[in-house]
């Protein structure tokens, strides 16, 4: 009994949400969900936008290269990713504008 009651509580809360992007993109590549409830969304034109989840707005944009495949947030709002173009490890530091 104390055991079913702790699986529930620790699953996931599944929300669903609708973003109004002034990306000029068509599709969405990625979406990086973050600490301290935000999500990292990655366009195929290689715009991004940082999403607070719990107010529900785009607090941050940017454009880096096109064509990344995948992100790792190592720091808190600090992701690394592979850049195509001059096939570097890069740093994009979310805390800085």
């Amino acid at each position: 009994m104390i055991q079913e009651d702790l699986e529930h509580k620790e699953m996931l809360k599944l929300i669903q949400i609708k973003v109004k992007s002034s990306a000029q993109a068509q599709w969405i590549q990625r979406i990086l969900p973050l600490k301290q409830k935000l999500a990292f969304i990655y366009y195929d034109n290689g715009f991004y936008e940082l999403y607070n989840i719990k107010q529900q707005v785009i607090t941050q944009k940017g454009q880096i290269s096109q064509g990344i495949r995948f992100f790792l947030e190592i720091y808190t709002n600090v992701l690394i990713f592979h850049d195509p173009t001059d096939s570097q490890m890069k740093l994009l530091d979310l805390n800085m504008n």
